[in-house]
């Protein structure tokens, strides 16, 4: 099974995500401290509230999940980028491709 990680835990990424996990990934949601403790309470997807992740997906705040992926995707808006490789550049597997995802 594909092990994916999402970076970002936005509408955007929550969306990708979910159709991951749809598609049968593995997926793995990780995103800042203080959204995953939102997220966390009620699993509900940030700005759809009618939306809930399933339990089968993991969220975290932890970046060492990163290490464990098979393609890791980022989610985060363009201001942001640079603050979120910052972040995880230290645990970035060297062999797993990156895909960068933003909305025009």
């Amino acid at each position: 099974m594909l092990k994916v990680s999402v970076i970002g835990l936005g509408a955007w990424g929550s969306a990708l995500g979910l159709t991951a996990h749809r598609a049968g990934a593995r997926v793995t949601m990780l995103g800042l401290e203080h959204d995953v403790k939102t997220v966390l309470k009620d699993r509900a997807v940030p700005l759809c509230p009618e939306i809930s992740f399933p339990k089968e997906m993991d969220i975290t705040a932890d970046p060492s999940v990163l290490t464990q992926s098979d393609l890791i995707v980022f989610v985060v808006p363009a201001q942001g980028l640079r603050y979120c490789i910052e972040g995880v550049k230290h645990v970035l597997p060297k062999d797993v491709p990156l895909l960068l995802r933003q909305r025009d």
